[in-house]
């Protein structure tokens, strides 16, 4: 009775192949995970200047309120406004009616 047996004569090329192919993969993996690490680090400092930041527009939007309250007819005085001697009003209808050079269809 004679048996066949199949023999791979190229088991070091597909032992050196799949190590590369592993090691190769181990070394995208940790840098996608260094890079997830600094983008998570980078996140926490513009968090960190965003707030800074909204704390120094809160203060600047309480000034301001806080300055306009503060203006009374004699302080407009004194800035140079004056008294308006004829009201003007403008209406927000529109005056003027524009023509269209589009050719336009019923």
């Amino acid at each position: 009775m004679r048996v066949n047996t199949a023999v791979l004569k190229d088991t070091r090329v597909i032992f050196w192949g799949i190590a590369c192919l592993t090691a190769g993969l181990a070394v995208f993996y940790i840098l996608g995970i260094n890079q997830t690490v600094r983008n998570v680090a980078e996140r926490q400092i513009l968090e960190t200047e965003l707030s800074s930041i909204s704390n120094k527009i809160a203060e600047l939007e309480f000034s301001y309120i806080a300055l306009k309250n503060n203006i009374t007819i004699n302080t407009a005085f004194e800035l140079g406004f004056e008294q308006v001697k004829e009201v003007v009003y403008v209406s927000r209808k529109p005056a003027v009616a524009f023509a269209s050079t589009f050719p336009q269809t019923p």
